[in-house]
């Protein structure tokens, strides 16, 4: 998954083209929310209890929001980033390492 957007950042990046990897964690979506509602059919848990539970898990002790997924494309996509190539950033509260 970085390898691709890595090697592009090589082959591109004197052409004035950015590739970064964006690698997000648990986001509270609609998407989320209907595997939390499916996984409490079998544990007989509610949606927040799923979702708390699996929270746990995160450094930070919660989802993100697609809001901040967002802010973080929408800074790679600004000027602020433009030295910013061929990274790969996750966005998942620290648990990166555990997934």
């Amino acid at each position: 998954m970085v390898a691709t957007p890595k090697a592009l950042a090589t082959k591109y990046g004197r052409d004035g083209v950015l590739v970064n990897s964006v690698l997000p964690g648990y986001v509270r979506t609609e998407m989320q929310e209907r595997g939390a509602d499916e996984v409490g059919e079998v544990t007989g848990e509610t949606r927040e209890e799923v979702i708390a539970r699996e929270a746990e898990a995160v450094p930070v002790g919660r989802y993100g929001s697609p809001e901040e997924a967002a802010a973080l494309i929408v800074f790679l996509c600004s000027n602020a980033a433009s030295y910013v190539n061929g990274s790969a950033i996750d966005i998942d509260g620290g648990i990166g390492g555990h997934i």
